[in-house]
């Protein structure tokens, strides 16, 4: 009776040997690639998820405002025939050369005064002389049409002098320069509505 005993308890042992160590090596060898795999897959995730955000409303740029010239005040040159209108309460100032001298220049300077402090928030400056432009760009760079003619703008940015708007264009032997100087950003805003106003004489 001791041999069967002996026999089945040495099965027992050998299929308990079987069964445990398979089952460890499972584990052992699953877990590394559960890792492998699921790193990489979180990780792309990640990155692709900001991609796809600038095609909503939020990358849209926001239109910058329009600006209304009802009540606007009018300035007409008879020097250099043409018209523009302004804001009312921007002062004028407007100082032309004697004729003959320096180029017949006529200069009209607009201005707005900085709110609670000394100084200008902005300046618009509209030069027209003969011959050559009183002031003009370092470089032209862009080239809109103006009013049926070639223009030449330049940007320049606030350095030891006010960030600048700058356009020059030319028409029946007339150089103009249209200026603007400003602190407040705002200020190019107006600066394009007084120009959407500019009219040559017919």
């Amino acid at each position: 009776m001791r041999y069967p005993i002996l026999i089945v308890f040495v099965l027992l042992s050998v299929l308990l040997a079987a069964c445990s160590s398979p089952a460890t090596n499972i584990v052992s060898a699953t877990n590394p690639t559960s890792t492998l795999v699921s790193t990489p897959a979180s990780h792309e995730m990640s990155m692709t998820t900001p991609a796809a955000q600038p095609s909503g409303s939020g990358s849209q740029p926001t239109p910058a405002p329009t600006i209304s010239t009802d009540g606007w005040l009018t300035y007409a040159s008879s020097r250099y025939g043409y018209k523009l209108r302004y804001p009312g309460d921007w002062k004028i100032d407007v100082q032309l050369a004697t004729p003959g001298q320096f180029n017949d220049q006529e200069t009209v300077i607009f201005s707005k005064s900085a709110v609670g402090a000394s100084g200008l928030a902005a300046q618009i400056m509209i030069y027209a002389a003969k011959n050559e432009y009183v002031m003009k760009p370092p470089e032209c760079q862009h080239q809109p049409a103006f009013k049926g003619v070639q223009a030449c703008h330049s940007s320049l940015p606030k350095g030891q002098n006010p960030a600048q708007e700058i356009m020059t264009f030319e028409k029946n032997g007339a150089f103009f320069t249209a200026q603007l100087a400003y602190d407040e950003p705002s200020s190019i805003q107006v600066y394009k509505a007084v120009l959407s106003t500019f009219e040559f004489a017919q």
